[in-house]
């Protein structure tokens, strides 16, 4: 399994909008300190710490990379340095890019799951053993190739602070926001000249 690459913390804090944070610290894959239950964003009832953040990052560049694997290098993508200093367009660093995709979605998640909690929509059961399901996925993969344990694992594939928590939490969040987003898409309806036009 490939090592991370991306030293992430300190330029995420900056890049997602810092708010309050507690005094628990950990390092980042640089060997800084960070808080790692800083809150990068919030809203009034939800929020996304720096592990929740590092974690949504490095599975954006997760999935960039097994799509482009072959043609990475024409992207101009080193996967043996960091990203901070490796040019996506004139002054902005893959890095960036990476970074604001992840602002931009946990921003809409936020925006759904306030949204869902105004309408009260909550995880229900079926939601819950869904989530489960993804977790033990993590745990069975854990046990089965070594590791001692599952955070290990987490922390090899996403980042030194990531822990299975914050890939929990992050989840039960973006599976309350597409609980309310497809609840709303099913309650338009349209006629059936609309349908021919834009369907």
């Amino acid at each position: 399994m490939m090592k991370r690459i991306i030293a992430m913390i300190a330029a995420v804090a900056m890049l997602l909008c810092l708010a309050g944070c507690k005094n628990d610290a950990d390092k980042n894959n640089d060997g800084e300190k960070v808080n790692v239950e800083e809150k990068v964003l919030q809203s009034e009832n939800f929020s996304f710490d720096l592990g929740e953040a590092t974690y949504l990052f490095e599975r954006y560049f997760i999935d960039f990379y097994n799509n482009n694997a072959q043609y990475i290098s024409f992207y101009g993508i080193d996967i043996e340095k960091s990203l901070k200093g490796q040019e996506y367009t004139k002054d902005v660093t893959w890095f960036d890019y990476f970074a604001e995709q992840a602002e931009t979605y946990m921003n809409e998640l936020l925006v759904f799951c306030e949204a869902a909690k105004a309408s009260g929509k909550e995880l229900d059961e079926n939601d819950v053993a869904e989530i489960d399901s993804i977790i033990k996925e993590f745990e069975d993969e854990a046990a089965g190739n070594g590791y001692k344990s599952v955070n290990e694992l987490v922390s090899e594939m996403y980042g030194d602070i990531v822990t299975i928590d914050d890939v929990r939490s992050f989840i039960e969040k973006e599976k309350l926001a597409f609980k309310h987003y497809n609840a709303m898409v099913e309650s338009y309806t349209f006629t059936e000249e609309e349908e021919n036009t834009y369907l």
